[in-house]
């Protein structure tokens, strides 16, 4: 691959005009510095836009579990274990779907991995909305799952398409979006029962944006800097190039980039000097995954609770027996579960 990438450096060049550097020198740039030189621009909100639908989408995947299962058990007399499987298919796909699309990403490309995980996820929703039992459901929610968990590969792409200097406001725009997506489909489900409508119509039209964002996929470019590890550096340079035209520059030059002949493993994660900071991050995640789903779901099964005044005995309201108890939401459960959700406007703003 080293011969390949040294061919193509020598029949590709751009013109570059780095800081610091004469005419007359033999000037040579990475991808990051040609990136950091383009600076933000049509191609970066190309990218936002659609990494955007794609964590709207997958937002409102997430919040969906909570309002089509009390709908769902009522329908076909589940008992709570069963109403509890259908979220949990969804969990066990997005795990083995975030390690195979992270292995396809790097195999075969960011843009092919996302494609794949939208098309997935986006497929298998739709199935949802017209499974005629539960176990096909509880199939086509797991398959779902595995497409949501690619989703981080859109993350990926934003970053490595973005200038170091705005890669903290990128990473704002990635949780905004997942915030605006929980918006969305609190709206949605709310309006969708003001009009009588079921929980099929709520999972149908909830995978909209991730049919929007298949639509607007023949606009997303592959990250350069997989281009530059594949040994393609030719088609590297011509997407710099472009970036560049559209920003109204241009570069030329050399790119040099880092040819890593010993490729990492899982097993440096565990290895020193940073094995501590793999656990801490591992505990992070998983404390922060366990209390933002946790109380995600659970929301609306308390409000629920409250409208039948179904309460902890602590608090003076003696709890009734719901093993068996069908009760779907109410109209004050859904608004009130809108109105949460805009709670995480403030923390967006204030960051």
């Amino acid at each position: 691959m080293t011969d390949d990438l040294t061919q193509n450096q020598k029949r590709a060049s751009m013109v570059y005009q780095p800081h610091n550097k004469s005419d007359t020198e033999d000037v040579t740039f990475t991808i990051e510095e040609a990136i950091d030189e383009i600076g933000f621009g049509p191609t970066q909100i190309i990218v936002m836009i659609i990494v955007g639908l794609c964590c709207i989408a997958d937002s409102m995947e997430m919040l969906l579990l909570s309002f089509i299962g009390p709908q769902i058990r009522c329908v076909w007399e589940l008992n709570e274990f069963q109403e509890a499987i259908l979220t949990t298919v969804v969990f066990i796909g997005m795990m083995i779907g975030a390690y195979a699309w992270g292995v396809v990403s790097d195999i075969f490309g960011r843009r092919k991995a996302l494609l794949g995980s939208a098309s997935f996820s986006f497929i298998f929703g739709l199935s949802c909305s017209v499974a005629p039992n539960y176990l096909l459901l509880l199939i086509f929610r797991c398959a779902a799952g595995i497409g949501i968990g690619g989703i981080p590969v859109g993350f990926a792409i934003l970053i490595e398409f973005t200038p170091k200097k705005f890669r903290g406001e990128m990473g704002m725009a990635f949780g905004a979006a997942l915030s605006f997506g929980g918006m969305i489909e609190a709206a949605l489900a709310w309006t969708l029962h003001q009009y009588g409508k079921d929980w099929r119509w709520l999972i149908a039209l909830s995978t909209m944006p991730m049919g929007l964002v298949l639509c607007l996929f023949i606009f997303l470019p592959e990250s350069p800097h997989y281009y530059m590890a594949r040994g393609k550096a030719f088609k590297c340079l011509h997407l710099l190039q472009l970036m560049a035209s559209r920003r109204g520059k241009i570069l030329t030059g050399t790119l040099t980039y880092e040819d890593r002949k010993a490729k990492g493993t899982i097993k440096d994660l565990f290895a020193r000097p940073i094995l501590m900071l793999t656990v801490l991050q591992l505990m992070i995640w998983l404390l922060c995954a366990f209390s933002y789903y946790g109380v995600l779901l659970i929301t609306t099964q308390l409000f629920n609770m409250e409208e039948e005044g179904r309460r902890c005995p602590s608090y003076g309201i003696i709890a009734q027996e719901t093993q068996s108890v069908c009760q779907e939401l109410t109209q004050d459960a859904y608004k009130d579960v809108f109105i949460t959700s805009i709670g995480e406007l403030p923390g967006l703003i204030v960051t």
